[in-house]
C-alpha cells in the first residue's frame, strides 16, 4: 500500500483528529456529507474531505459573509495548510476577484502576497503552481517571498514605517499602490518576536 492510498483511505480517522482539535471561529468544522468525489478540484489536486469543509468555511466566512477579516488556520504538519491557501486564492479569482475590466488596478503587481519561511518559498510556488496558477505567480500578481526579503528594501516598496505620536511605536502602513487583497502568513508563529 502507497503513502498515497493510506492517506486517501485515512481521511475519516484524520477528520476526527482534526475535529478534536480544530475550531474556526468557535465553531467545529465537520465534513457532514462531503464524499471525496464533491471535494473542489483545481490543476490536478484535488482536496480532502476535511481540507474541503475547513476551505468552504474560511472561504464562505471570509469572502462571502464576511464576517471577519482575519483568520488563522491552525493545522499539523502535512495537513494541507498551504493546499487550502492556494485553493482560497484560487476560488477568488475563479469569482472573479481579478477581473481586470471591472477592477482596473487589479492588474496591478502583489494582488496575493504569501510570507513565507525562505526555505519554504519554493515549495508553495509548486503547490500554486501544481492547481493552476503558475502564470499569475510568474506575473506576480501571486507573489511568494519570504520574511526576510520583507525585511528589505523589498519590503519598503510594500509598506512604510511611520511613528504613532500618541503610542510612541512605529506603524506599518501599506503604500496604497501595493496593498494586497489577500495576506497569507505561512508559518506565522516565526511573527512571534516583535523585534524581527
Amino acid at each position: 500500500v502507497s503513502f498515497a492510498d493510506f492517506w486517501a483511505a485515512s481521511y475519516e480517522v484524520r477528520l476526527k483528529m482534526a475535529q478534536e482539535q480544530a475550531v474556526v471561529g468557535k465553531v467545529k468544522i465537520t465534513t457532514g456529507d462531503i464524499t471525496r468525489t464533491q471535494c473542489t478540484t483545481f490543476g490536478n489536486v484535488t482536496l480532502y474531505p476535511e481540507q474541503e469543509a475547513l476551505f468552504r468555511r474560511i472561504y464562505k466566512d471570509i469572502f462571502v459573509d464576511r464576517l471577519s477579516s482575519a483568520i488563522l488556520q491552525d493545522g499539523e504538519t502535512g495537513s494541507g495548510k498551504s493546499f487550502i491557501g492556494a485553493f482560497l486564492i484560487a476560488q477568488h479569482i475563479k469569482d472573479g476577484a481579478l477581473d481586470y475590466n471591472k477592477y482596473p488596478l487589479r492588474m496591478l503587481p502583489n494582488q496575493y502576497i504569501i510570507f513565507t519561511p525562505k526555505n519554504v518559498v519554493e515549495q508553495y510556488k509548486r503547490v500554486l503552481e501544481s492547481i493552476g496558477l503558475g502564470k499569475l505567480v510568474r506575473t506576480r500578481a501571486i507573489y511568494v517571498t519570504s520574511y526576510s526579503q520583507f525585511s528589505t528594501l523589498e519590503g519598503k516598496v510594500l509598506v512604510s514605517e511611520e511613528e504613532d505620536m500618541v503610542t510612541d511605536n512605529t506603524v506599518m502602513k501599506w503604500n496604497p499602490m501595493s496593498r494586497p487583497l489577500v495576506l497569507i502568513w505561512d508559518e506565522c508563529q516565526k511573527l512571534n518576536n516583535g523585534k524581527t
